[in-house]
Formats: structure tokens, sequence, C-alpha cells
């Protein structure tokens, strides 16, 4: 079959998808079956640190210093370098559209590996604004974005909320990017949203993943979800929540099938399993091996030995880089402070908290600006947050 009949052919039956879609009067599980379908398709060929329009309807705005820039319908592919801003739609029933993008990007895996990339799937209400500077040499393409997301904007059971899907590559261990200037850490698949005024919600269906805050690293094992309260400007304004088991209803629907490993979702820990998690991250045991929890990997490594504070030598916090992943500061980790919570801060650090009124220090570049009406939000009362983390996806 000649190349240039498969993607008119795909174009017909899509059509015929979309009109049979429409008569059957704009059920929302129809409209999400047809988006996806449509992205499966389109976004087959995008490569590293690119973007795919994947379904109808995207609004994307270039880089100010973009001349030549193409992102106007389904199958359009640029380069994230060249992109400020990538907008995914609401589903629109009348119209049977809702907003599908696909995004292959490098994060902080090694430029050897060009075939390895972590997958982001963005759809529904949301939007990301890149925060990596043009030409940055320690950022590698949007490795650090600014994420607005709906939250609870479903309106059926077979449909999921908007929001953002990643997914780290199969044996790479894990990988570092930045989102609204916290700092994730990775091995897993997992899901966010965020609401201005609101908080960042992050559940992990897969594996486990981290977040430093300010200088406090907090634990989202499979089966849970975090929340960062944050301000207008996206940015945190208060301590994260402890870690609760996310509802079935949220990440059931998540499109599994546009991710490149095919995984199962984690069921949500139960109210024993979240005791027990919270006693391990109080007493500094392995968030791994039992029954709940990830498996431990079978080697512990440079990241585990860091949580252990059995590597003195290695330098406490390091910025994501082309090179280097997200490693928490770890010295004293095994004594609580005052009010009981491990001190992950290297030695002569006074403590902190997050700032909602500027970027800390290390934080994402082209933070938003501050916003002065936003106020700090209280600590909310919680268990003590830190721990040994197992390794990543294996």
């Amino acid at each position: 079959m000649p190349g240039w009949i498969k993607p008119v052919f795909y174009t017909i039956v899509m059509l015929g998808v979309v009109q049979s879609v429409l008569a059957q009067g704009t059920s929302w599980p129809a409209i999400v079956e047809t988006a996806l379908a449509a992205a499966d398709e389109w976004c087959a060929p995008t490569g590293r640190n690119q973007a795919c329009y994947g379904n109808f309807a995207l609004d994307a705005e270039p880089q100010s210093t973009v001349t030549t820039f193409e992102f106007t319908q389904e199958g359009d592919i640029v380069d994230v370098s060249n992109l400020q801003t990538l907008r995914s739609t609401p589903m629109d029933e009348e119209s049977g559209t809702w907003g599908v993008a696909l995004l292959r990007l490098q994060a902080n895996l090694p430029g050897t590996l060009p075939g390895q990339n972590v997958t982001f799937l963005l759809f529904g209400d949301a939007e990301m604004t890149n925060a990596v500077e043009e030409g940055s040499e320690e950022y590698t393409p949007m490795q650090a974005f600014f994420l607005r997301t709906a939250i609870g904007d479903s309106l059926c059971e077979e449909a999921p909320d908007s929001g953002l899907l990643v997914q780290t590559p199969e044996g790479v261990g894990e990988v570092a990017f930045n989102i609204n200037s916290v700092d994730v850490s990775m091995g897993s698949t997992v899901y966010f949203r965020a609401e201005p005024e609101g908080e960042m919600i992050v559940s992990t269906v897969e594996g486990s993943a981290f977040l430093q805050v300010g200088d406090e690293t907090f634990p989202v094992i499979a089966g849970t979800g975090v929340r960062v309260p944050i301000g207008r400007d996206l940015l945190p304004n208060g301590r994260p929540l402890a870690p609760r088991a996310y509802e079935e209803s949220d990440v059931n629907p998540l499109p599994m099938n546009l991710l490149p490993r095919r995984i199962r979702i984690n069921a949500p820990l139960t109210t024993d399993q979240l005791l027990d998690l919270q006693t391990r991250i109080q007493n500094n045991q392995p968030l791994c091996g039992d029954t709940g929890l990830p498996k431990c990997p079978e080697e512990e490594g440079r990241l585990r030995d860091l949580l252990l504070n059995e590597a003195p030598d290695v330098e406490c916090r390091t910025r994501p880089g082309a090179d280097e992943s997200i490693r928490p500061a770890c010295n004293d980790a095994s004594r609580p402070d005052d009010n009981g919570r491990l001190d992950f801060r290297p030695d002569g650090t006074p403590p902190s908290k997050p700032d909602g009124e500027r970027p800390r220090e290390g934080s994402a570049p082209n933070s938003p600006p501050a916003d002065d009406a936003t106020p700090e939000a209280a600590p909310p009362p919680s268990k003590p947050e830190g721990e040994p983390r197992p390794g990543g996806n294996n």
C-alpha cells in the first residue's frame, strides 16, 4: 500500500467514527474513546523532546524567538524547545471533542539513551507552561514547567478528570523533573492535577514517587496521593498533607492505553496499610516489601544509601539536570525534629516552610510573579514525613 494512502484512509475512518459518536448523542465515554484512538494513531512518530497534537482541540504558543511554528491539527509534531505554553480543552459534548496532547521528554535521562523517554499525556482542561530558559545547559527542554488543570470536572464514571499522566520508561530507575517549583523524582506512573488557589494532587498508580517541597521530602507510593497546597501563582504555599488512599473512581478511567508500558493500577491502600505506611515513615523504615507496598529493589544502591545517611561524602541535594537526578538532603535523617518530623536538611540549614510569595532558591527558572494576595496555608496536622525510599520500576 502506498505510504500516502494510510493517513488518508485513517482520516476517513476517524471522520466516520466522529460522525457515529455525534449521532449517538456525543456520550462522554464515546468521546474519550474516539479521542484516545486518534491520539494513539497520530502520535506514534513522536520522538524525544517533542509534543504531538493528539486530538482536537489544543492551543499552543511558541517561544518568543520562534518564527516558524505549526501546531494546529491532529498529527502536528513540534520540538518542545520551541514551545512556551500548551493547552488542551475540556470535554465538549456538542462538538464531540476532548483535547489530548502527548509529549516524550528526556527529563534527566542521559543522552546516550535516545530511545528512552518519559511519556507525558495531557488531557482535558489542562495547561503546561515551559519554565526552562532558552539555551539552558542545566535543564533539558520542558524538564521544569508549570501545570494548571481543572479538578473534579468529569461528569461520568468512564471519563477521567482533566490532568497530566506521566510514565517513566522500563529499566531506567528514577527520573527527575520540576512541576510548579516542586521537585519530582519518580520511577513509576503518576497522575498530576493542579488547581490555582487550591491543591496540586499527586497520585501514584504504580511504583513510587517523591516530592521535595521546601526542605522536606514526601513519599507518594502506589495506591496513595499527596496534596500540596498551592497559590494563585501555582507555587506551594503550605506543607503537603499526609499520604492518603486515592479514590478508585479517580484513577480507573485514566487513559493507560496511550502509555508505552502496560501496567495494572494499584488498588488504594487500606486503612491498616496507611497506618503501617505512616509508621514506616516516622521510624525511617523502608517503604517497600510488605502487602500494599512496592517491591524492594534487589540491590540497595546510591539512592537508598542517601536516605539512610550511609554516604556522607555525597552532596545532599542537587537540582535536576541533564546528568543528575534529584537527591534529597539526608544528614541527620534518623533524628526527628521538635515536631516529630524527620529532618532532611543539610547540616546547619535552618528550618523553613515552603514560600508561596516567591520561588525558593534552586527552584525552577522562569517562575511566575509573586502573588501577594495569596495567604500562606497553615501546616496541616499530619504524621512525620521522611523515609528511605524503594527504587524505581523494575
